[in-house]
């Protein structure tokens, strides 16, 4: 933990978030959505509501795999190629590939055969 990072820990399993990284609302778990007359900004309000409707459209992924991607970013810093290898073949086994984009390591679910 420090400046600029959010850590979340969901079921045992701890994620670190950077300065300027996503993650999805629901890993915060319930909230409570304040009503637009409670002084926040339209535009802003705006974006938080199509932010909850792009999670509901989008399939929730498995905290296993969030772990692996975690467990592979951590080792691709440090050039253990092997091992980000591994982790890779692991959460393909469970059904996801993960993208390696300018923006960071992108899970997208694989076509079941």
């Amino acid at each position: 933990m420090g400046e600029g990072t959010a850590t979340l820990i969901r079921h045992g399993v701890e994620r670190v978030f950077v300065s300027g990284e996503d993650f999805r609302l629901r890993e915060l778990g319930d909230l409570r959505w304040p009503t637009p007359n409670e002084g926040i900004p339209d535009g802003v309000w705006s974006e938080a509501l199509e932010a909850e409707r792009q999670e509901d459209r989008a399939e929730e992924l498995p905290v296993e795999v969030a772990a692996l991607i975690d467990a592979r970013e951590r080792a691709r810093s440090v050039g253990d190629w092997a091992t980000a290898d591994a982790l890779r073949d692991e959460a393909a086994s469970k059904g996801y590939r993960i993208l390696d984009t300018a923006d960071g390591p992108r899970p997208e679910r694989m076509a079941r055969a």
